[in-house]
Parts: structure tokens; C-alpha cells; sequence
């Protein structure tokens, strides 16, 4: 009897963890769900007010017409040329995150580049995450002493295209000054 209080007991705590797990689980899919069907609503009122907008924009303010033209464009063209260039960083900071761990000889290595391309469209905070795993990876097949070679020549591969790289080649491309980028850079990571 006291061994079977004790599997009931153990039973019990087993099935209250696993629904612990499933209403966690469950949340999360409920959350998700709730954030896709909004932002799918708010696409669907952006697609349909597409053909509508200009016609509107005209009645409301027929002079300005040509000026709000000029903006659209202008505009679509800056957000073309700063995604470019947020490209061409991310590239340049993956080619050489690949060469680093190619030459290391860390499994994976084109996987983790690759996983740096991406991440990199996080601002901040994208490329050091993918360096994560690579670096536990050298940690676990490494010395310690090129391990951390490794881990820092990873960061300072971010901080540099980051830092240094992105703020040049976009003042050059959206002809804006690259102090002025840099005291953005600088205002967005402290707010």
C-alpha cells in the first residue's frame, strides 16, 4: 500500500507537468494565432485601401498632389536603398563570420553564416544571438584559448559592420551625414 501512495503520488506530479507544458504550449499557439490574425486584418485594410488612397488623397487636397507624389517616391526609394544596403552588411558580416569558422573548422560553419545573413536584419541584438551556437560549438571541440579567439573575432566582425561599415555605406547611399547616423544608431540603443 505505501508503495502504491508513492507511483500514485509520482503518477500525479507526472500528469500535472505535462499539463503544465500542454497549457503553456497552448498559450503560446493562442497568442500567436491572436498576433497573425491581427497583423492579416491590419494587410488586408492596407491592400484594399491601396486603389482607394490616391483618389482620396486628390479630393482632399487637389494642389498638393504632385508633392505627395514626390514624397511616395522619395520615400520608397530611401526604404530600397537602406534595405540594400542592410543586405550588402549582412552579407559582408556573414562572409566573414564563414571564413572564421570554416578556418576553425566548426561544423556547420556555412549553416551559421548563413543563420548570421539572416539574423542580422535584427538590429543589435540578430547577429550576436547566431553566434551562439557556433560558439558553444568551439567551446565544446576547441582549446579554450581559440575558442575565445574565435568567440571574439565573431563580435568584433559584428561590431565593426555594425558600427563602422553600416553607418559609412548608408550616409553615402541615402546621402545623409554618417555623424548623423551614428547619434541615431547611438539614440536607438538607448531608448
Amino acid at each position: 500500500k505505501k508503495y502504491f501512495g508513492l507511483f500514485r503520488n509520482r503518477v500525479d506530479n507526472n500528469i500535472m507537468q505535462r499539463m503544465d507544458v500542454s497549457s503553456n504550449f497552448v498559450g503560446s499557439i493562442a497568442g500567436f494565432t491572436a498576433s497573425a490574425v491581427t497583423i492579416f486584418i491590419f494587410l488586408l485594410f492596407i491592400i484594399l485601401e491601396a486603389e482607394t488612397l490616391p483618389n482620396r488623397i486628390k479630393a482632399a487636397y487637389p494642389e498638393e498632389v504632385d508633392r505627395f507624389k514626390k514624397i511616395a517616391s522619395n520615400s520608397g526609394a530611401g526604404i530600397n536603398t537602406y534595405v540594400v544596403t542592410r543586405a550588402t552588411v549582412a552579407l559582408g558580416q556573414a562572409i566573414i563570420a564563414a571564413m572564421i569558422l570554416w578556418y576553425l573548422e566548426i561544423p556547420g560553419w556555412f549553416l551559421w553564416a548563413s543563420i548570421t545573413f539572416f539574423l542580422d536584419f535584427i538590429p543589435y541584438i540578430g547577429a550576436l544571438i547566431s553566434m551562439i551556437p557556433p560558439g558553444i560549438l568551439a567551446l565544446i571541440l576547441l582549446e579554450p584559448g581559440t575558442a575565445l579567439l574565435m568567440i571574439a573575432l565573431l563580435i568584433g566582425n559584428q561590431q565593426v559592420w555594425g558600427g563602422l561599415v553600416e553607418p559609412q555605406l548608408a550616409g553615402k547611399r541615402l546621402d545623409m551625414s554618417p555623424i548623423v547616423l551614428l547619434l541615431l544608431v547611438a539614440f536607438w540603443g538607448w531608448a
